[in-house]
């Protein structure tokens, strides 16, 4: 066999498993991408389901706080009916005003105290 026959074999072997490695790592990479690109997109989500968690916790803590606090019990033993005309408008909806986000759930039950009296 002539030399030559013989390297124009080695080369095609060498070129064709370099070739079909090079198409490997190719197909590889675009799966990478289409992966970091979902998980980003994962990450965004959870880092807004994240957010209205903290806010119903946030939520929740006043709540909390308007039902254990002694302002409240002390307004609720003055004869006030069952909280009918102070959180409920007319059309039997929740007062946004009560459901106010900026206060602390220490500071909550005295301004709600406050709003129930006037």
């Amino acid at each position: 066999m002539p030399f030559w026959l013989a390297l124009v074999i080695i080369i095609s072997i060498v070129g064709g498993l370099g070739f079909a490695t090079f198409a490997m790592w190719l197909d590889f990479q675009n799966k990478q991408a289409k992966a970091g690109a979902s998980s980003s997109e994962l990450a965004e989500a959870v880092a807004a389901q994240q957010k209205l968690l903290e806010a119903a916790e946030r939520r929740i803590q006043n709540l909390e706080a308007i039902v254990t606090s002694e302002a409240w019990d002390a307004e609720r033993a003055s004869g006030l009916p069952d909280a009918a005309p102070a959180t409920l408008g007319s059309s039997g909806r929740i007062d946004a005003r009560l459901l106010d986000d900026r206060l602390s759930y220490t500071e909550a039950p005295t301004a709600t105290a406050q709003r129930v009296q006037s």
